[in-house]
């Protein structure tokens, strides 16, 4: 069984869990702030889908660059409805596992790299 292989369950474990918890999130408190300097709950929420693409943005490229040519290339997710989120959500695990699923032990060992305007952050194996 490949290293990948033996990561499915945990991850379809963990998604299941994490799906479970997005769909308790009240929709009328998506602009909630425990403290002012704290992100609102929706774009928390927003945050935790953005984190499941990480897996396919991981296991499918060399690197990520932040800022490419020092223009900011990501806009955060804002999760405005429970329905978005979960729709988001969804996607995002589906394509992860696929990902995943479609990985070889000589994929999962190569280095991959965070980057931002072309400067490396962090570059290490992406197991």
């Amino acid at each position: 069984m490949s290293i990948a292989q033996s990561m499915l369950p945990e991850f379809d474990q963990e998604m299941a869990n994490t799906r479970r918890t997005l769909e308790r999130l009240p929709e009328d408190k998506l602009e909630f702030k425990p403290d002012p300097k704290s992100m609102a709950l929706g774009r928390l929420a927003g945050h935790i889908v953005e984190m499941v693409d990480w897996c396919t943005e991981t296991l499918t490229k060399e690197s990520l660059d932040l800022a490419p040519d020092g223009k900011e290339a990501f806009e955060p997710m804002v999760a405005k409805s429970r329905k978005q989120l979960l729709g988001a959500l969804d996607k995002n695990i589906a394509e992860a596992r696929k990902a995943l699923a479609g990985t070889t032990d000589e994929q999962i060992a190569k280095t991959w790299a965070l980057m931002r305007n072309g400067k490396t952050i962090l570059s290490m194996p992406r197991v």
